[in-house]
């Protein structure tokens, strides 16, 4: 019998004989200085493990996040996300 393979959007391994691996998710609401957003829009795509949408409201940005536990969603906000120049605000939503 073969196994079944998925491809989640790092490229990790999601599905093995029937057996789900476990990720942490999460939504990011980003405010952005307005003359950066193109810059940082850019900036985000490039973080493995993202989903990127510019929108209207009181937020500019919302990044869609996946990643293997939620101790690497506070790593990848922290080091990666925040660090990007024109990024003033983030609200993180955790979500199962």
């Amino acid at each position: 019998m073969a196994e079944e393979l998925r491809r989640g959007t790092g490229g990790d391994i999601l599905f093995r004989a029937g057996v789900r691996k476990m990720a942490a998710n999460a939504y990011i609401l980003v405010n952005v200085e307005p003359a950066r957003t193109m810059h940082v829009v850019e900036q985000l795509r490039a973080i493995p493990g993202t989903v990127v949408r510019e929108v209207l409201g009181p937020y500019d940005v919302v990044v869609e996040l996946e990643v293997d536990t939620q101790e690497d969603i506070t790593t990848v906000l922290r080091n990666k996300i925040r660090a990007i120049k024109g990024i003033t605000n983030t609200v993180t939503c955790i979500w199962f």
